[in-house]
């Protein structure tokens, strides 16, 4: 089973009581009774051993089928498509890195509530479907399935440094585009163009 080994991108915990929280909890499972400290003296949030199961997502998103997420006030379907390529277009993306970013693209799924729907691997670039929520950006979607995945094809195959120089696995730039779940975009915007003409002309 996978380790969670995601952290927040300060790596501090978000309000005072938290930090006091996991302090406690970090102190009494750590056996030297202190952990987390680094050199700057802020605190790192203590990994925690999370199972990743698809349980965590909802049986539609476990299928990689869409579905309307409710908050409390909105409900939405935001799908894109994503393709980013490997640095310098080096055809590094092997069975085991495939492998590594399907199993870190689950637990993004959990973590940050992007459920991926599909994932394509080609030698020198990926493709992710993916299903968001409105209060993220396309651009922070990116950044956080590109910095997570990078990091940890890094660290679980490091036979992929020496192809790539630098310490960046991604390129610079990416391709996004919105998925409609309902119809192509003609086919919405002919819906949209109908709106009223029933009642007005009917």
């Amino acid at each position: 089973m996978p380790r969670w080994p995601l952290t927040s991108e300060s790596g501090a915990p978000d309000t005072p009581a938290e930090r006091s929280g996991n302090s406690r909890r970090a102190r009494n499972d750590h056996p030297s009774g202190v952990v987390g400290r680094r050199a700057a003296g802020s605190w790192r949030r203590p990994q925690e051993q999370i199972p990743i199961t698809p349980k965590f997502l909802s049986p539609h998103q476990a299928r990689g089928v869409s579905e309307h997420i409710h908050r409390s006030h909105n409900v939405s379907v935001l799908l894109y498509h994503i393709v980013s390529p490997a640095k310098y277009r080096h055809a590094v993306v092997s069975a085991d890195v495939d492998k590594v970013l399907r199993d870190i693209c689950l637990e993004i799924a959990v973590r940050y509530d992007i459920p991926f729907l599909e994932i394509g691997t080609d030698r020198n670039h990926v493709h992710f479907l993916v299903q968001t929520i409105p209060p993220y950006s396309p651009t922070k979607v990116v950044r956080v399935i590109k910095s997570l995945t990078a990091r940890e094809v890094f660290r679980r195959v490091p036979a992929v440094k020496k192809y790539l120089w630098g310490g960046e696995f991604w390129s610079d730039g990416y391709y996004i585009s919105t998925v409609g779940r309902h119809g192509s975009e003609r086919e919405i915007q002919r819906y949209v163009a109908a709106q009223g003409r029933q009642q007005e002309f009917g």
